[in-house]
């Protein structure tokens, strides 16, 4: 009788000390999960603080550079997320063209973004095909005479058929990564003039090249070349970037 007992009061230590441990392993599982989960808060506050921080600094500069009634916010944004996506070899200079505007605006933005100024805002013409006064149509395919949207990096400058270019290489692939073959450069045109504007009431148009005034343009090749971004806008950009919708 002693001994079943004595078994019984070892069962019963056995089962107590047992539902302790596994109270114990409870307690720490819940303190673990309670603890993972606040720090899952902490970085996703963490993360929303420097996505806020980051959108504080980039409406500073836009309004720091006095584009508002020159260029939409909205395009601007693009063209820094996508110059903080990219990160170009070259970040002292980025490019913006804004083909919502028509050919008779100052739609080329050159952006000094470590000195915080506006280098140029020109005329920039577009392709033939793209449109006559609003550009319209967009393609990357050789032979269209029109112009490509989105992200470019700037290669190498060179002498050739349109005098001092500026060689381009797309980065989105569909929209634009055949800038090359189809040798679509900046360079200097005549036919981007105040003087165009007056006889037609618009720009010339190229064979899909972003052409700048020929007053300007080898100063602005010079100022990009080597790596430095340019980002070609217009509304049917929203639905077609692989880069920025990714």
């Amino acid at each position: 009788m002693k001994r079943k007992k004595i078994v019984l009061v070892m069962i019963l230590f056995v089962l107590f000390v047992n539902g302790c441990s596994e109270i114990k392993r409870i307690n720490i599982t819940k303190q673990n999960r309670e603890k993972n989960i606040l720090e899952g808060k902490k970085i996703e506050e963490s993360n929303s603080v420097k996505l806020s921080n980051k959108e504080s600094s980039v409406k500073e500069l836009y309004e720091k550079l006095n584009l508002n009634g020159k260029l939409q916010y909205k395009i601007f944004q693009m063209a820094m997320r996508g110059f903080d996506l990219i990160s170009p070899p070259q970040k002292k200079y980025i490019a913006i063209i804004d083909f919502t505007q028509d050919s008779t605006k100052k739609r080329f933005f050159l952006i000094d973004i470590f000195n915080k100024n506006i280098v140029y805002n020109e005329l920039v013409a577009h392709g033939m095909k793209t449109g006559k006064k609003e550009a319209e149509h967009f393609s990357n395919k050789e032979n269209s005479h029109m112009s490509s949207l989105g992200f470019y990096i700037t290669g190498e400058s060179y002498f050739g058929s349109n005098g001092y270019s500026l060689k381009l290489d797309g980065l989105e692939k569909g929209l634009n990564d055949k800038a090359r073959e189809r040798d679509i450069v900046i360079h200097g045109a005549s036919y981007v003039s105040e003087e165009s504007i007056k006889e037609m009431n618009r720009i010339g148009r190229s064979w899909g090249c972003p052409a700048l005034n020929p007053e300007i343009s080898k100063e602005v090749i010079d100022k990009l070349k080597g790596g430095n971004l340019l980002f070609i806008y217009a509304n049917a950009y929203d639905n077609s970037s692989n880069l920025l919708n990714s």
